[in-house]
């Protein structure tokens, strides 16, 4: 069964959670895979000033953002206002700047450059911020368009159940993956925090929360077998314990470039943005879909201008902080 509604409080010693709904689900068993929200290390306020990219909610907002910067970069005659509104600046210097990076570098030389006739879209800057970045000369980059990947902070449902948690709201269970004094409560993905068997943190990406999946899959389907006596056993110290494989991190550069390290293996061009492109094909569910995006990525490869450039709800213009 299948029900959507919204987790409002866990009792994790009732066994019980509270929907937004008011319904009350009870369960033997639980697994949380609640994911992460966009996190500002406590200074919350910039929230209002950036733009976060965890959804795809986040996703279309900058969207919308960019297009109607440049929109009104074209109506300006104030060369500073206009400088402001083509400047977009993605603070974090991870693979998701990265490659954000990357995707807005071909927007501006393949997909904007015959669309705009009263600005040079080539004149959009796009300015990479690493967290560690100290502009010691006193320069100020202003922007309308700021975009936030520098980092991400666990459900607030973690905060319901009564275990400690790290600065970003991130649990560390025991290593079968369930929490500590709670045996049947389980969390996966960004909801962790912990090591790896070479005391290297457990990165926050999609193979770690898959891998944790298929542990605590297993874990649940054999001690469905086992009898009530063993079965109790299990829960007291003996359950296997997760390990975590590396597989490697690939990120995506713009078109036709792309950088892939997977052990000993460097790679980066052309043959590690195909590789990028196999895997990615290969990790969909069903043959339709690896299909459909196969044709839509092969569609978008060879024309470089977007089907449309709607711009839906325009946003308010994104003050920056004082």
């Amino acid at each position: 069964t299948v029900l959507m509604d919204e987790i409002t409080s866990i009792d994790p010693v009732a066994k019980q959670a509270v929907g937004k709904s008011g319904t009350v689900f009870e369960f033997d068993t639980m697994l949380m895979a609640a994911g992460a929200r966009t996190g500002y290390f406590g200074r919350d306020e910039w929230a209002q000033h950036t733009l976060g990219l965890k959804s795809l909610a986040d996703a279309q907002s900058i969207r919308r953002t960019v297009l109607a910067n440049l929109e009104r970069a074209e109506l300006t005659t104030d060369m500073a206002e206009r400088s402001r509104l083509m400047t977009v600046a993605i603070v974090g210097g991870g693979p998701t700047g990265v490659e954000l990076a990357g995707a807005f570098a071909d927007l501006i030389h393949r997909s904007l450059k015959s669309n705009f006739r009263r600005i040079d879209t080539g004149k959009l800057r796009v300015i990479l911020i690493d967290g560690k970045l100290d502009l010691k000369d006193g320069r100020v980059l202003e922007s309308q368009a700021i975009i936030w990947a520098a980092g991400i902070a666990a459900s607030p449902l973690t905060a319901m159940l009564g275990v400690p948690v790290d600065r970003g709201g991130r649990v560390t269970p025991n290593l079968d993956l369930s929490l500590p004094g709670f045996p049947d409560l389980f969390v996966a993905g960004d909801l962790v925090a912990m090591k790896d068997s070479e005391e290297k943190p457990v990165p926050g990406v999609a193979p770690a929360a898959v891998q944790m999946g298929l542990h605590i899959a297993k874990l649940l389907k054999e001690e469905a077998r086992l009898e009530k006596t063993k079965f109790a056993a299990e829960k007291h110290g003996l359950r296997p314990k997760f390990r975590y494989h590396d597989k490697g991190m690939m990120a995506i550069i713009g078109k036709n470039h792309a950088v892939v390290k997977a052990g000993k293996l460097r790679l980066q061009g052309f043959i590690a943005w195909l590789m990028w492109l196999l895997i990615h094909i290969l990790f969909l569910i069903g043959f339709r879909n690896k299909l459909a995006v196969l044709l839509g990525w092969g569609f978008a490869y060879f024309r470089d201008n977007p089907d449309a450039r709607v711009i839906v709800n325009t946003p308010p213009i994104v003050k920056s902080a004082p």
